[in-house]
């Protein structure tokens, strides 16, 4: 009789575990720009786009994910989107398949349609602009799926131009370049999303992923701006004259919705977009893509004297009166324990008793469950908590609170689906026996 062997499994490592969990809490996909583009594109000339589907972290879907949620593959379309002219309608392009290069491997699946093969993350097409087309000053191509549309969102890739000359293009075409490009180098600068505001306006974001948390907009945030739009959708004044800031708001999406809602509105809210100083640039950028009258100010988490300047008097000279905060929006922004303490400290620094309600919106993650507890059980001597319970559009709020949609809204069709994956919503109010 052979001797009996112990055979080791491999244990998993953190890092597997940690791509598995996050994995597992996403059902909303976005489409990822795998190689850029040429910016300025000739009429006639078909140019190819590479993209990939991944998770709301940039984590490539498992064969086990694709087959459940998109067994028979993907197809695409492609259109040109106006921001500066919205009212011009977004003009669909010609797109074919692409076709396998003899540098590829034999193992790459090529899908017979524009998109994504089945079982496969990454896809893409061929296009081309025709010679009657005429691109506005701010164009971009539009990327989406022809069907589970509820599942993907859009990729918006540009600004892109027409080039003026004639003949045949340059050899560096980027859409042919070699798949080391990363997302680190020119891609970062293509890379937005839409989103409709109402039935004329749009809102464009602009992300950066090699920025980490603060280069995208994040499910939580989805559903804050939901829960925001429906409140303004059901009484346009009901922040008006408010004081609103957007904590650690990266990309500034959530502040810059509301701020677009209340454009023509004869008393918008005051709109207060803040996070550390390297992450200040693309807050700008997105406020001048956007032309939107919001407040950009750096703010340290835990650094009283950032809280001060938003809350404080407008200067040394001026008489001393507080500038409480009516709302403050913290999307997103537990991911580590270790910066509980000086998160927690900054909703202290911000908040007013009686005045300031926090709305906090967070998608498991990284965090356990025992260490969300944590967190909530440091936040409880200062603060009372609520978490907001999806209700059917149109219910009466309890109190003051605002109502959280537990379906499809005009221009927020995620919303079921994000509640799905975990993202939730809590509100908070500073005790008042707290200063």
């Amino acid at each position: 009789m052979a001797p009996h062997r112990s055979f080791k499994v491999a244990p998993v490592s953190p890092l597997d575990s940690l791509r598995t969990s996050l994995a597992k809490n996403t059902a909303l996909y976005r489409l990822a720009l795998h190689k850029p583009i040429d910016s300025k594109m000739r009429f006639d000339q078909w140019y190819r786009i590479n993209i990939s589907i991944v998770t709301e972290m940039g984590l490539l879907l498992t064969s086990r994910k694709l087959k459940e949620t998109f067994p028979y593959g993907i197809r695409l379309t492609c259109s040109i989107y106006h921001h500066q002219q919205q009212d011009l309608c977004d003009t669909p392009l010609e797109i074919e398949p692409l076709m396998k290069d003899v540098w590829e491997a034999d193992s790459v699946t090529i899908a017979p349609w524009p998109g994504f093969a089945p079982m496969s993350c990454h896809g893409g097409f061929k296009y081309h602009l025709p010679n009657d087309m005429v691109l506005s000053d701010a164009c971009y191509l539009v990327i989406q799926p022809s069907i589970h549309s509820d599942a993907i969102m859009p990729l918006v890739i540009g600004p892109i131009k027409a080039d003026p000359r004639q003949g045949s293009p340059s050899p560096t075409i980027r859409g042919w370049e070699s798949a080391d490009t990363t997302i680190d180098g020119p891609i970062q600068n293509q890379i937005h999303h839409k989103y409709a505001v109402n039935d004329t306006s749009q809102l464009l974001i602009k992300e950066h992923w090699c920025c980490g948390t603060a280069g995208k907009v994040w499910d939580s945030a989805l559903i804050l701006t939901a829960l925001f739009a429906h409140a303004i959708y059901c009484n346009p004044d009901r922040f008006a004259n408010h004081r609103i800031l957007d904590l650690s708001a990266g990309t500034g999406y959530i502040g810059l919705y509301i701020a677009k809602l209340y454009q023509h509105h004869p008393q918008p809210p005051t709109v207060i977009l803040t996070d550390v100083k390297k992450a200040l640039p693309l807050l700008y950028e997105n406020q001048a893509l956007n032309n939107v009258n919001v407040s950009v100010m750096p703010l340290l988490w835990g650094k009283k004297k950032d809280a001060r300047q938003i809350t404080g008097p407008s200067s040394k000279w001026a008489l001393r009166r507080a500038k409480p905060l009516d709302v403050v929006i913290a999307s997103d922004v537990l991911f580590n324990i270790k910066d509980m303490a000086s998160l927690i400290q900054t909703f202290n620094h911000l908040c007013t008793p009686g005045k300031t309600v926090l709305y906090f919106g967070y998608k498991r993650r990284g965090l356990k469950e025992e260490e969300l507890m944590e967190f909530f059980y440091r936040c409880q001597p200062t603060f009372h908590i609520d978490r907001l319970e999806p209700t059917a559009p149109g219910a009466s709020p309890l109190g003051s609170s605002l109502v959280l949609p537990n379906r499809s809204i005009p221009h927020h069709a995620h919303i079921a689906l994000l509640l799905k994956c975990g993202a939730s919503i809590y509100v908070l109010r500073k005790k008042e026996s707290v200063k």
